[in-house]
């Protein structure tokens, strides 16, 4: 699991924006600001909001989960912030409020051009507080941030592909998790097949790179095995799918598309 972060919401009135403190982020990879520093390059990173806080530490009415990407700046003191403007306002959450966020991945930009990307802490669980976080949203951040290690390891296989030419993969993969959390089970079974169709065809353009012949014959027999399985999810068949169906989709069709992102053929 990537970086999960709580700090506080602060608004800069010379910038008329809204940022969040991750120094953390830097801590850890400080190679980031040595990017942050340098003339023509830009930083920006993928994350999802979890939960939002009072400063007296009481959670608010969760949220619709969505992915977000936004610039990183370095700021005050050599201490990085996530220029937050967007989902601040968008969930009309006011300064001096704590916000929970889960970073997934950063990207490195020179000029117009993406020459590096770091995946944050992949496959395990970190967590980073700023100053003046109350010891009660400490305790329940710690205590439920096992529950997150699922959604943040999807999320992750979604960002992986975000900003390449599987960004359409990429986009159905993450409407389908999105609409499954919401427990939008059929609509979240049609994304998932839009998906794995995607997958099929990266098959045929032969952009996927598997070794041995009986083993790729046997991965593509599987992918269209589990597209046809989908379909027949699918309302047009005249059945209808519910929970446990959705959770397959759901299960076989991230483990296809993180299995499959491993294994893209390399350009050039």
């Amino acid at each position: 699991m990537p970086l999960l972060v709580v700090s506080e919401v602060q608004y800069r009135y010379g910038w008329d924006d809204y940022i969040v403190n991750i120094t953390g982020l830097s801590e850890k990879y400080p190679i980031l600001k040595k990017y942050l520093s340098k003339a023509h390059h830009t930083v920006s990173c993928d994350y999802f909001v979890n939960k939002v806080y009072t400063p007296e530490g009481s959670p608010l009415q969760k949220h619709p989960v969505r992915l977000y990407t936004d610039p990183i700046i370095s700021w005050l003191e050599k201490k990085i912030f996530l220029k937050a403007d967007r989902v601040v306002r968008e969930l009309s959450i006011p300064t001096e409020y704590f916000i929970e966020l889960v970073i997934l991945h950063t990207r490195i930009y020179y000029r117009d051009n993406r020459i590096g990307d770091i995946r944050i802490h992949p496959n395990e669980l970190r967590t980073w507080f700023t100053e003046g976080v109350p010891e009660k949203i400490k305790f329940k951040v710690e205590e439920e941030a096992r529950t997150l290690n699922k959604l943040s390891s999807e999320f992750e296989v979604v960002s992986s592909l975000r900003g390449s030419e599987l960004e359409n993969l990429a986009n159905d993969l993450m409407e389908g998790i999105l609409r499954h959390i919401h427990g939008k089970y059929q609509d979240s079974i049609t994304y998932f097949r839009k998906t794995v169709e995607g997958i099929k065809g990266l098959f045929e353009r032969d952009i996927i790179e598997i070794q041995g012949k009986s083993r790729r014959e046997l991965l593509r027999e599987l992918i269209g095995k589990t597209f046809a399985l989908l379909s027949n999810f699918g309302l047009h068949t005249g059945t209808r799918a519910g929970p446990a169906e959705a959770e397959l989709a759901r299960e076989i069709t991230v483990a296809l598309t993180s299995y499959v992102s491993k294994h893209l053929r390399k350009k050039g």
